[in-house]
């Protein structure tokens, strides 16, 4: 047996505990001790010289020296240190003996219940530290070059890959444009406004278009050109938001595929060139194939149009939503009336941040909670499934 291997040795009481052979050598033995429990083991074994040994030399010469079982067959099993014994050498003794007849104390009964609470309690500690990192909102300082740092807020996410699309420029320096698609009240229109904002460039936007002089403008009875938002920021750079594009009209939208694609715009009084700060994102709850179940009046885009676009997805993100409400308890129910309507797939029910942030205010005006929630999450939902909503809700708010 190697010196290193662990033996085990009866201690104090009804305790077992574990020790290597180099502690069993550091144990205070007593030279009384030594002779009245380590010398008769060492004669049981045929050891030659044992009075003369060092302690940790008689122990390796003992637990070594059963080649044969000889000492298996001539010594019997140890007995148990009495209680409140301090006999270190009687302890190791036992050990030995123990070990040389091959059946080494028992160790203490494991308590399965207490070692699976502890796991459990561990894992749920785990949990709410991750919960806690993937809720927590994230405050966004950007700096650009020798530029002093911008504070853009609480943002989504996704808003650090935002930012880099929109500063990314293909081989021939055109300005990569982002398609976000995500739900109403992901925070799409103001994560684009606080592009600008770290970038320190002007903001502009416009919602669904149904001709193309919303976009590039046009020339009044008058003889004046009418400029638009979009024609400011093209030809004087910013940042230009296109929101709500999948509900407009395809020929406005595709008024802008020349632009996109070539760096030039056609405009009432000429061709501008595009400046070289102009930064256009378009914004959707749909990828502009046509309406769904719950965006009717979505209309499906031009195939050439989109492919000028590079498309992000925009979810909801929880700690966004976490820091736009004062109410803990609320956005729990949110979340639960939203994860019920998504795993029930029913159809028409839209459980939106929009919802978190309108029932925060409500309830700190001092409305009830039914009330709040057939305000904010009905959304005209038939009684059958706004029961199911409202019973999920009123048990995540109960719980709270």
């Amino acid at each position: 047996m190697a010196c290193s291997e662990p033996i085990r040795a009866r201690t104090k009481g009804d305790w077992t505990v574990t020790r290597t052979m180099e502690d069993a050598r550091r144990a205070a033995l007593s030279l009384a001790s030594v002779q009245r429990e380590l010398y008769p083991l060492a004669r049981a074994c045929g050891i030659k010289g044992y009075a003369a040994m060092s302690k940790s030399a008689l122990v390796d010469a003992i637990v070594g020296a059963d080649p044969d079982g000889s000492v298996a067959a001539t010594m019997e099993a140890a007995p148990a240190v009495p209680a409140g014994s301090d006999d270190a050498a009687g302890a190791l003794a036992a050990a030995i003996r123990a070990i040389a007849a091959g059946a080494a104390p028992a160790a203490p009964a494991i308590d399965t219940e207490a070692v699976e609470e502890i796991v459990a309690e561990r894992i749920s500690e785990a949990e709410a530290r991750i919960v806690a990192r993937v809720t927590a909102p994230r405050e966004v300082v950007v700096r650009v070059g020798e530029a002093s740092p911008v504070r853009v807020g609480v943002q989504h996410a996704r808003f650090d890959d935002l930012l880099r699309v929109c500063t990314a420029r293909d081989g021939g320096g055109h300005r990569v444009t982002p398609y976000l698609v995500g739900p109403p009240g992901t925070g799409k229109s103001t994560a684009v406004a606080s592009v600008a904002k770290a970038l320190g460039l002007a903001y502009g936007f416009c919602g669904a278009l149904d001709s193309p002089y919303g976009l590039v403008g046009f020339i009044d009875a008058g003889g004046r050109l009418v400029r638009t938002a979009f024609r400011e920021r093209w030809e004087h750079g910013g940042v230009f938001l296109f929101d709500e594009i999948d509900a407009s009209h395809p020929s406005a939208a595709v008024s802008m595929n020349a632009a996109l694609a070539n760096g030039h715009c056609a405009f009432p009084d000429g061709i501008v060139a595009r400046h070289a700060d102009t930064i256009i994102v378009c914004a959707a709850n749909t990828a502009g194939r046509g309406g769904t179940a719950e965006f009717t009046g979505r209309v499906r885009q031009d195939a050439a149009f989109l492919d000028r676009f590079v498309f992000m997805a925009w979810p909801i993100d929880p700690a966004l939503e976490s820091a736009l409400s004062r109410n803990p308890r609320w956005i729990k129910a949110v979340r639960a009336a939203r994860d019920t309507a998504e795993s029930r797939k029913i159809i028409g029910a839209l459980v939106s941040p929009r919802a978190t942030v309108k029932g925060d205010a409500l309830l700190a005006a001092g409305l009830d909670f039914d009330t709040v929630a057939e305000m904010t999450l009905r959304n005209g939902l038939a009684d059958a499934p706004w029961s199911d909503l409202l019973s999920a809700a009123r048990a995540a708010w109960g719980e709270s």
